[in-house]
């Protein structure tokens, strides 16, 4: 894997009106839950899914995710049952506690079904996730400020524009 870049693993649970989100970065044991308007084709969830520049897509089982939909990054098609919301609640309350769910503001089941997704995969492929590891949060789509691809790029946020140069997240991560 690349230094300069976060390798997420992201699980997406299309619903009705929206697509639920739940992203892990192995590195950092930061979950970013949220919630995208809109289905697997919405611009809102192509513009997030770049954003969270997605290393891995976890999908239910006959879920079709379009091709330009975290371009690169592999498709992992799982059994419906680990997006199971009552399965999802569980696996967060053993790593977390009885009121994590309640505490991080996970009362919508499709999200709860997103986050255990990611939760069991990283189970099966021995990823440690453990509490004092894991730092969960729920975002709203409101508190972040949406920034189109070509945008991103010239910012040169996550990748340099030219050869020998470093993107601004390399340089942040040198001075800590």
């Amino acid at each position: 894997l690349d230094d300069n870049r976060v390798a997420r693993c992201a699980a997406l649970l299309p619903g009705p009106g929206s697509v639920a989100v739940a992203s892990f970065d192995p590195a950092s044991g930061e979950i970013q839950v949220l919630s995208v308007a809109g289905g697997v084709e919405s611009s809102s969830l192509s513009e997030e899914a770049a954003r969270l520049d997605i290393a891995e897509l976890l999908i239910p089982d006959g879920v079709a995710v379009p091709d330009g939909l975290a371009r690169g990054a592999p498709r992992r098609p799982l059994a419906a049952a680990l997006f199971d919301a009552s399965r999802g609640r569980q696996r967060v309350e053993e790593r977390m506690g009885t009121a994590a769910t309640a505490q991080f503001g996970l009362d919508d089941p499709s999200l709860l079904g997103a986050l255990g997704a990611v939760l069991a995969y990283c189970e099966r492929a021995g990823v440690l996730t453990q509490a004092t590891m894991l730092r969960i949060s729920r975002r709203a789509s409101s508190t972040v400020m949406r920034l189109d691809p070509q945008t991103r790029r010239n910012l040169e946020l996550l990748q340099p524009l030219g050869d020998g140069g470093r993107p601004l997240q390399a340089l942040l991560d040198a001075t800590c």
